[in-house]
Formats: C-alpha cells, sequence, structure tokens
C-alpha cells in the first residue's frame, strides 16, 4: 500500500507538468476522422513515458468481420500499439485501452474545444472520455519511475481510433494480434472498476404514411402522428425491459441499467399537408443474456404490432446504421480484476463490501472479451453524465485518487488463492 502523504506530495508537484499535457491534448480536434491530428502529440508522450510503440493501419480484413460496425472504407484509418520499455518483475501482461476519437463538439459544446480549468476541474471535450484516463497511467507509471519501483507486470497500451461509432479501432487492433492476462479499458465510471457492460444496437426506423392537404386530413395517415405512436410503444418496452434487468445482479446497483433512447427525429415536408415521411433513430440497450439478433426481432415484432390501425402505412427497419454492441460480462472472481478493484478501494481508503458489477454503458471492452478471450475490466475517473455534454469535464482529485490505485495495481504482487 503507498504511503499517502509522501504520494500526494507528489502528485501536488507532479499535477503542474500534466495538466499543460492535458489541456494540449483536448485541444486537439479527433472527432470522427481526425483522429490523426493527435499522432504527433501521442507520440511525444509516449516517448516521454517510457514507451516504445507504432502506428498501425487498420488491419485488411476488418471490413468483412462480423463485429465491423462501419461500412464506410477504413483504408487510412490507424492506431498507435505501445509497449512500456521496463522489465517486469513476473511474466504477466496488463494491457490499457484508450480511445483518441470523441464526439463532436457542437453548439454551445464548441468551447469544448478550447480546454481549461476551473477549480478542481478541467473542462474540454475528451476530458473524461476518455482522454483524460490515459493520463491515470501516464501518472501511475510517473510515480513508480519517481519511487523506482518496477512494474509487476508487462505493460501495454492501445491507443485506437472510431471507439464513439462502434469500435473498428479496437476490433481492428484485435485482427493485427493482441495478447494479455487483463485488459483495463479507460472509460469515465467515476473510479468503479466494471467486469462488463450492457449491450447497444442502433435502430433508424422509417414511416412511409400519406399525403395530402391538410384541408382533407381525414384522407391522409401522418407519418409524424405514426412515429408517435411508435416511440411511446417504444416508452413502453423500455419499461418492461428495466423491470426484467433488476433480477441479473452484475446489473442491481442501477436503477435503469438498461435504456431505450430516441438520440434524432426527421419528418414532413410542408406545414399545410399531412405529413408522408417520417424517420427516428435510437438506440436500445440490453443485457448479456440477450442476442443482438433477439432485440432486433424484438423491435420489429413490437413496432409492427402497433401498427395494425394503419394498413397503408410501410414502414423500414435499419440495423445498420450505427452502434451493434454485443454486451459481455467476466467472473467477478478473476485474480487481475479483484486485484484492481481492491487498489483502488485501498487508494480511496474505502472498505470494500460490495460486489464488483457491470456498467449500464457500452464501449470497446467487449472486443477484447468476446473476440480475444481476455477477461477485460472497465475504469476510469470522471461520470459517464458529463461525456458527451456541452459541460464535459474530470475532476483532478479523482485523477489523483485513479492515478494512485494503478501506481498500487501494477507495483504490488497478484496474489491467486
Amino acid at each position: 500500500m503507498l504511503n499517502n502523504c509522501e504520494f500526494d506530495d507528489w502528485f501536488n508537484g507532479y499535477k503542474k507538468e500534466m495538466l499543460p499535457e492535458l489541456i494540449e491534448y483536448l485541444s486537439i480536434d479527433t472527432s470522427l476522422g481526425k483522429e490523426r491530428e493527435a499522432i504527433p502529440c501521442l507520440e511525444s508522450l509516449l516517448e516521454k513515458y517510457g514507451f516504445r510503440f507504432r502506428v498501425e493501419q487498420y488491419h485488411t480484413e476488418l471490413g468483412t468481420h462480423r463485429a465491423n460496425t462501419v461500412s464506410d472504407d477504413n483504408n487510412g484509418k490507424v492506431n498507435i500499439r505501445a509497449e512500456l520499455n521496463a522489465l517486469s518483475v513476473t511474466d504477466g501482461t496488463v494491457l490499457f485501452n484508450s480511445h483518441i476519437d470523441v464526439v463532436p463538439a457542437e453548439g454551445v459544446g464548441q468551447k469544448l474545444l478550447s480546454p481549461w480549468i476551473d477549480g478542481n476541474y478541467v473542462y474540454g471535450r475528451g476530458s473524461c472520455d476518455t482522454k483524460g484516463n490515459l493520463f491515470l497511467l501516464f501518472g501511475a507509471l510517473a510515480y513508480m519511475k519517481h519511487k523506482e519501483i518496477s512494474p509487476q507486470f508487462k505493460i501495454l497500451l492501445d491507443l485506437v481510433s472510431e471507439e464513439e461509432i462502434g469500435g473498428n479501432g479496437t476490433l481492428s487492433t484485435i485482427l493485427h494480434g493482441v495478447y494479455a492476462d487483463m485488459v483495463v479499458v479507460f472509460e469515465p465510471t467515476d473510479l468503479a472498476v466494471h467486469r462488463g457492460h450492457r449491450g447497444c444496437l442502433t435502430c433508424e426506423i422509417t414511416i412511409i404514411g400519406k399525403a395530402v392537404h391538410m384541408g382533407s386530413i381525414l384522407e391522409g395517415v401522418s407519418a409524424i402522428t405514426v412515429a408517435m405512436k411508435l416511440i411511446e410503444g417504444l416508452n413502453a418496452l423500455e419499461k418492461e425491459m428495466v423491470r426484467e434487468s433488476h433480477s441479473d445482479s452484475a446489473f442491481s446497483i442501477w436503477k435503469r441499467p438498461v435504456q431505450i433512447n430516441v438520440g434524432k427525429i426527421s419528418g414532413g415536408e410542408w406545414p399545410g399537408s399531412v405529413p408522408e415521411k417520417c424517420s427516428f433513430t435510437f438506440n436500445v440497450g440490453f443485457l448479456p443474456a440477450t442476442s443482438v439478433e433477439d432485440i432486433e426481432t424484438l423491435l420489429k415484432t413490437r413496432m409492427k404490432s402497433l401498427l395494425s390501425e394503419y394498413p397503408e402505412v410501410k414502414v423500414d427497419f435499419d440495423f445498420h446504421v450505427g452502434l451493434r454492441n454485443k454486451a459481455y460480462i467476466v467472473s467477478e472472481e478473476d485474480a487481475f480484476l479483484k486485484r484492481l478493484d481492491q487498489s483502488v478501494s485501498e487508494a480511496r481508503g474505502l472498505t470494500k463490501s460490495d460486489g464488483i458489477f457491470a456498467w449500464r454503458a457500452s464501449c470497446d471492452a467487449r472486443h477484447y472479451a468476446q473476440e480475444a478471450s481476455i477477461p477485460t475490466a472497465i475504469f476510469g475517473a470522471g461520470s459517464l453524465s458529463d461525456a458527451h455534454s456541452a459541460n464535459e469535464k474530470i475532476d483532478i482529485d479523482q485523477m489523483r485518487f485513479g492515478i494512485k490505485a494503478l501506481a498500487s495495481f501494477l507495483s504490488d504482487p497478484l496474489v491467486v488463492a
């Protein structure tokens, strides 16, 4: 266990160099297609913190892989693969994953592209999701170097593209080859360690009604009215799914472990016309016992059951417009997982009394668990409620605890019962 006072004194000095580095990284717009813009900054950071690294093109077989979620051309897209230049005490290997991409900073959120510090928070697009969390690892390694502590494990790092639109970057690294005894995927979990996550499927429904002049409204069929009815049906379905999800102990800490979120609507042609067309796009969360295909079937069945009073309406379902993230879960008894969870509790001065739960969002962790069969944890500073928002931020105190937890995790021997 690390000495609290000594660590805090070190951190107060270290954050003076860490924060400008984080601000520089946050100031680079790495929204979809712009991830390459951060490569010079990341290469400089990796060199400073003792990594050897390479820029790796997307795998040539990615486009035909069953888990590929993006239909456009993958040529020219890259990840960064890195390995710490340090001898480890054991032969164990821990791989960290941090995605480079961020959601776009639009509207009032555009100010986040000029990051700033206010009190104990760093504001900026990607601060918690998840550029800031990369510095938990960097900080842990800096502290260990300061204390001349050798890592217990070989340390690998994948810096990946396109997490926010389905995870093709991480999938590419797995196709190129990946080995580890444990993977830690950085995401804003408020420093909780999670052992799985719910799945997420994106669907677009397009309704074609019958357009007429509003004066003849009884002879038409409003596509917008039909869309409203279907959305009401989705709200009812969500309530059913939430009730059923509470029986899964891994997700029992969440009030709404699964969600249905309508995030985009487009419809209508003219204020004086009954609208002919309306489409809406939504995400559906689901638990590990359910497959993506199960959700597709459920949605079609439920939505079509609501259309009996509209025989003239045509409805199209498109399940290839966004995320097709499977859910996953790993054993709560995994030795690496338990050690990481214990390290976090010790760093925060807490006594661990409850279990290790799964997350109510989805991320790239599923690829390592499902495609590479590696036990995978999700962990990081920052709150999910701040991610993707116009007020995205990360708490510097949470970063301090996260750095301390990883330093402990990487420097203490793993005890396998």
